[in-house]
């Protein structure tokens, strides 16, 4: 059988020919800069050399970037307005100003709500657009993740509390697209918190791939966390998920979901569902209730779903997003309400009920709702970066946000700390910080 797939062959150190199904060959470069900065710049620099497709991308990014430009400062208006801190959580931030729209039943307000969702899809579009654009012109061979040119300087053992943690790491989904590196990032993690935190093994619950069901997910989460007498009130708390997201739409707005390994599988009930944002957040306010609030949660899967770009590239890198199950959102809840160790009130899940509570825990997440999280064999590119920031800090001084702030050399993605106590220190939430740094000093 004919192989129909292009096949690159270097012929000079930054440029590729690409052997076309039609026998065709056709010169594409690689860019040893950033596109998604520069690209205005390689529109000008290119133009009289783009074909039509290419020129009515970049149309349209212009546009899309004027609008965005326009919208912005209404954003920011907003911001202080409800007195948000920087770094901004957009997701919060419409949250937060749902609720003041029903309560004031302001028409200001309403609008200025139109136009906050009006901002995040057009930064979802203008995402969209750079990576055709880039797929389009270029040969990718930087990687996502940059090597800074910073010496890593590995931090004094850290005075933290006892920590807890359940990692989970799906590769090979049953169903659904294959990852590459969500393995790598559990063994990471647990590898980090191990060797450099010095956390016993039995204090570390993995679930790999065919383990990660949404059986097991769950019964984890309550058997080595909320019902586990061993962890004292204030032990810190950290639960890391990588894999794939998908996202449900609903009135009440976006609902996003992490997916077991089992996902979509047949059963005398209908299928394997989901873990929504909604059934993990009731879950993290029972945690927090019995065990405190010195919870942390990465989340290295993304929720925009539905991106122009392919889901492999030539870089290995795919993406950690799916579609959602073509059920009806309300089956999650469902399933969440059906749950035979919940502690919450019945109907909790439910729209107009359910209260995200940002109290009960930090989170940090691989990028913002509009973006996708990248996915390379050696890892997650959010992952990598985050366990290198985690070497090169002291946690005994440095606070969530410092922490993600401080990610600098990932590209095409921006991580996000989001939650109330998003300023305190890492793994101590709750806990003195004057301590840390005495402990440090001693």
């Amino acid at each position: 059988m004919e192989n129909t797939h292009q096949h690159e062959t270097a012929v000079a150190a930054r440029t590729f020919v690409l052997h076309e199904p039609d026998g065709h060959d056709r010169v594409r470069p690689a860019y040893a800069g950033d596109f998604w900065r520069e690209w205005s710049s390689v529109y000008r620099d290119r133009r009289v050399r783009l074909s039509v497709d290419q020129k009515r991308l970049f149309e349209r990014l212009f546009r899309v970037h004027r609008e965005i430009n326009q919208l912005s400062p209404i954003a920011e208006r907003v911001r202080v307005e409800i007195n948000m801190s920087r770094p901004v959580d957009p997701v919060e931030m419409r949250r937060i100003y749902a609720i003041r729209c029903q309560e004031t039943g302001s028409s200001e307000n309403a609008k200025r709500l139109k136009q906050l969702f009006r901002l995040h899809d057009l930064n979802k579009e203008m995402n969209d657009l750079l990576w055709s654009l880039e797929g389009s012109l270029f040969v990718p061979l930087d990687s996502p993740v940059q090597t800074i040119n910073v010496a890593i300087v590995r931090s004094l053992p850290a005075q933290i509390p006892r920590l807890w943690a359940v990692i989970i790491g799906i590769n090979n989904y049953r169903h659904e697209r294959q990852l590459k590196g969500a393995v790598s990032d559990a063994h990471s993690v647990q590898s980090y918190l191990r060797r450099t935190l010095n956390v016993p093994r039995e204090q570390i619950a993995m679930l790999i791939d065919e383990d990660a069901t949404r059986e097991r997910i769950l019964g984890t989460l309550y058997d080595h966390l909320r019902d586990n007498r061993r962890i004292k009130r204030g032990d810190a708390i950290l639960i890391h998920f990588s894999g794939h997201g998908a996202t449900y739409n609903t009135p009440a707005g976006p609902m996003e979901a992490i997916t077991p390994v089992d996902r979509y599988e047949r059963t005398d009930s209908g299928c394997v569902l989901d873990i929504s944002d909604r059934e993990l957040g009731l879950f993290l306010g029972e945690l927090c209730r019995e065990k405190g609030k010195n919870i942390t949660v990465v989340l290295d899967c993304c929720f925009s779903g539905g991106a122009t770009r392919s889901a492999s590239t030539s870089e290995g890198m795919s993406m950690r997003a799916i579609n959602p199950l073509p059920i009806p959102y309300l089956d999650l809840l469902c399933a969440a309400e059906n749950n035979p160790r919940k502690r919450w009130a019945r109907g909790s899940t439910s729209d107009g009920r359910y209260k995200h509570d940002p109290s009960t825990h930090v989170l940090l997440a691989a990028c913002q709702d509009y973006e996708q999280a990248q996915d390379l064999p050696q890892g997650g590119a959010f992952t990598i970066a985050l366990i290198r920031q985690l070497c090169s800090i002291s946690l005994s001084t440095t606070t969530y946000t410092q922490l993600i702030m401080g990610i600098t050399g990932l590209r095409r993605q921006q991580p996000l700390v989001a939650g109330r106590h998003r300023d305190s220190i890492i793994f101590r939430i709750g806990h003195d910080a004057a301590a840390g740094i005495r402990a440090l000093l001693a």
